[in-house]
């Protein structure tokens, strides 16, 4: 929410371009050629613009830019204003004490005690959030809202706005954990996180092991043979009986031979074959 300027005295500063202002480092005036100090002088003023407007966005790009090219304290304070007007109070906490230290005596007078004053009031609407991540191997990268967190954070406190954030665990291209969670102003909260463990899987039988164990098939029916009724016409019953009782009588004529040769003392007439006993 946009905070009236008339209630903010640190963001007076926002009303004046102070062309005697020092640098931050003399080294960065150094640095800075005049041609640069020009186009941050410009981008100063559009801030100033921006800020009047409470177009908050746009002050705040305007003043980075015009710190980045000349890193004057005066620039720095109302980069702070800016931030805190965006919703980005661990920054303006960091602007306004970076501004403490970097500032002339004369600046710490003149706005040394509203900037004091406004640090008080930012800290209480910091949140902070101690983050534990079960699980986690020295492969496994994490972020914070998009940004590496070193592991050596996990654990302890760390200072964030209120708002949204998220949590994401990586390992090689696998995200293992995504975890969004909502901080309040002054909130203090614990986000405990357990990346979840791989699935266990069943080992594969060997295929030896699958022909033991393979379900035996069904068995399978042979249907009955179907056979054709005899044709009344059909030669081979007649044949059959015709080769049997041709055997008979021929057996009949042998046995009656050999009776009729033992009758007669067994001598047969001249030229006669034996029979043949059977």
């Amino acid at each position: 929410m946009d905070r009236p300027l008339a209630t903010a005295p640190l963001l007076l500063a926002l009303l004046v371009f102070a062309p005697t202002g020092a640098p931050a480092r003399a080294q960065d005036a150094a640095e800075t050629s005049p041609s640069m100090q020009r186009t941050a002088r410009s981008l100063y003023e559009d801030g100033v613009r921006a800020a009047r407007a409470r177009q908050w966005p746009e002050a705040l790009d305007a003043f980075e830019r015009s710190y980045a090219l000349y890193p004057r304290p005066i620039t720095l304070m109302n980069l702070a204003g800016a931030q805190r007007q965006t919703g980005r109070l661990v920054a303006a906490s960091e602007s306004y004490r970076r501004f403490l230290r970097d500032a002339s005596e004369r600046e710490r007078s003149d706005y040394g005690a509203a900037i004091e004053s406004a640090l008080a009031a930012i800290d209480a609407q910091i949140a902070h959030a101690t983050l534990r991540v079960d699980g986690l191997t020295s492969a496994d990268r994490v972020q914070l809202d998009g940004e590496a967190l070193d592991a050596h954070a996990l654990g302890t406190e760390i200072a964030l706005d209120p708002g949204e954030h998220r949590v994401v665990v990586a390992r090689a291209e696998q995200t293992l954990l995504d975890h969004p969670f909502t901080l309040r102003e002054g909130e203090r909260a614990e986000v405990a996180l357990e990346i979840p463990r791989a699935p266990v899987r069943e080992p594969v039988p060997a295929p030896a092991e699958v022909a033991q164990t393979a379900v035996p098939a069904p068995p399978t029916t042979i249907p009955a043979l179907h056979t054709e009724p005899a044709s009344h016409d059909d030669p081979t019953p007649w044949i059959i009986v015709g080769v049997s009782a041709g055997v008979v009588a021929i057996g009949v004529a042998i046995l009656v031979g050999v009776l009729v040769s033992e009758g007669s003392g067994g001598q047969l007439p001249p030229g006669t074959e034996p029979p043949i006993r059977l």
